[in-house]
């Protein structure tokens, strides 16, 4: 979890993980590498057998970028020790949603995580998961005059903040809501929400958490208007992987969940106890 104001663990972090990191290079030929957003042009020149180009976007605790520049997070360590395991050269690249979802979408030998796996998008990806799980939660300040179960009551009272092709868009327009105002990342919806622009923010209680903090914000001054969902998060490679990529990787990820690798990542970034399948609060 990142703690505002734990200038030391946010400065340990960064130097433990390169240390490891340098340590399974050596060990399993591993090779990792984090680029910017302007060197995804690269990834045409990647073997989708053996190399693997990772998209990502800034989701706290799952994804996001350190003060010192390196990409961190649960799903990042999640997919770092994956790749450390299966001898897979990977890079990963921290973009915008839409960025990474079209290049994965078009492009042999890229993946991006965290990914709801949904019925539209399951004949577009090949999967590997879950590593983790989400809470998908629609947030209002806290005199926000409703509350409700049902997302369909909430027509009538947007504009919504949304990430654009996130699932969270896909879910309000499936449910024939519209009044939406369209960001590339949480932390705009969650401004947009505190400055009045939005009256509500469809996000999650993991993200909310984190970037709260972040923008220092009050958590007290926002409160859940709809728990929507509780959906698994996995990595979604382009559909043209090579099979044996993707059950060397389902293999990798299986073990790391038996020998207890799995629970320990999770557990220094999430305040809750994972198992195979679930997260228990």
């Amino acid at each position: 979890m990142i703690r505002k104001g734990s200038n030391i663990r946010k400065k340990f972090i960064p130097l433990l993980l390169i240390l490891i990191l340098g340590l399974s290079t050596g060990f399993s030929g591993c090779l990792y590498t984090e680029t910017s957003e302007s060197d995804t042009n690269k990834t045409d020149a990647f073997n989708p057998e053996s190399d693997i180009a990772l998209f990502t976007e800034e989701q706290p605790p799952y994804n996001y970028i350190t003060n010192q520049g390196f990409v961190s997070g649960s799903s990042t360590e999640i997919v770092k020790e994956i790749a450390n395991r299966t001898g897979d050269k990977i890079t990963i690249n921290l973009v915008t949603w839409q960025k990474g979802i079209t290049i994965v979408s078009e492009k042999p030998g890229t993946a991006l995580f965290s990914t709801v796996r949904t019925q539209e998008r399951e004949q577009n990806f090949s999967w590997v998961g879950p590593i983790s799980t989400v809470e998908l939660v629609i947030y209002g300040r806290k005199d926000f005059p409703i509350t409700t179960s049902n997302i369909s009551d909430l027509k009538e009272n947007g504009p919504i903040a949304v990430v654009k092709n996130d699932v969270r868009e896909e879910i309000l327009r499936t449910n024939n809501i519209t009044d939406l105002i369209i960001f590339s990342d949480d932390y705009s919806c969650i401004e947009a929400l505190q400055s009045k622009k939005a009256s509500l923010w469809f996000g999650t209680s993991d993200i909310f958490a984190q970037s709260s903090k972040i923008l220092d914000t009050e958590p007290d001054n926002f409160k859940k208007v709809c728990v929507y969902m509780k959906g698994d998060l996995y990595i979604a490679f382009n559909r043209k992987t090579p099979d044996m990529v993707i059950q060397r990787w389902q293999k990798a990820l299986d073990t790391m969940k038996t020998d207890g690798t799995y629970e320990m990542i999770i557990g220094r970034y999430l305040p809750f106890v994972c198992s195979w399948i679930t997260c228990v609060a």
